[in-house]
């Protein structure tokens, strides 16, 4: 039997990484005060993973019997957490601080089995923009209006002509959803990808 599987998430982002797989999903939204958690003073690593774990139970209770998976981000510089910019002048005004500097991107996973319970996993990211000019920021800020991401671009568009060098484990992090892991997750789980499921049945 092949449970169902449902996404924390209303991300384009995460949503499409699990298509490339051709992973059947549903997609709930997890209802979290984000902002409250936020001003509690966590540090990046267990902001992030508190979050994708919060989203992820919150889900959970209306979907028990699924394999539910959920993930949060979170972008830090200098110690200084990066919120999403949300407006053209406070984006401009992060790539500013970030450019010509290195920052962590910080992905979180959670994944919960109906019998088997709770993994997570975190992914860090060391991402080093270019030296950029005000002008040129602006620019790109016209371009991608990234205003709902943290660091302000989007590295699956044009934002990764910004970026200098990147050191991750699995690039599908710095997109939203760490991919390798949660396929390793589910192969510990003994649960195939959509393309052996045949094979399995057939067991």
């Amino acid at each position: 039997m092949i449970l169902p599987i449902v996404l924390a998430s209303g991300s384009p982002y995460r949503q499409s990484l699990l298509r490339q797989i051709h992973m059947p999903f549903e997609v709930a939204i997890p209802d979290v005060n984000e902002d409250a958690i936020k001003a509690l003073g966590h540090s990046p690593e267990d902001l992030a993973l508190i979050l994708a774990k919060m989203k992820g139970e919150s889900v959970l209770r209306s979907h028990p019997e699924a394999i539910v998976i959920a993930a949060d981000q979170v972008a830090h510089f200098n110690g200084k957490i990066l919120s999403k910019p949300g407006t053209k002048d406070r984006a401009q005004a992060q790539l500013e601080l970030l450019q010509g500097g290195t920052h962590e991107l910080l992905t979180a996973l959670w994944i919960h089995h109906p019998s088997k319970g709770a993994k997570t996993h975190l992914d860090t990211a060391r991402i080093r923009l270019r030296s950029l000019s005000s002008e040129t920021i602006s620019h790109y800020l016209e371009l991608d209006q990234p205003y709902d991401c943290a660091g302000a671009y989007k590295i699956e568009q044009v934002g990764l002509s910004l970026i200098q060098e990147i050191q991750c484990a699995d690039f599908n992090s710095v997109v939203g959803l760490p991919m390798i892991a949660l396929t390793n997750c589910l192969r510990e789980w003994n649960l195939p990808m959509p393309f052996e499921w045949h094979e399995h049945q057939s067991h």
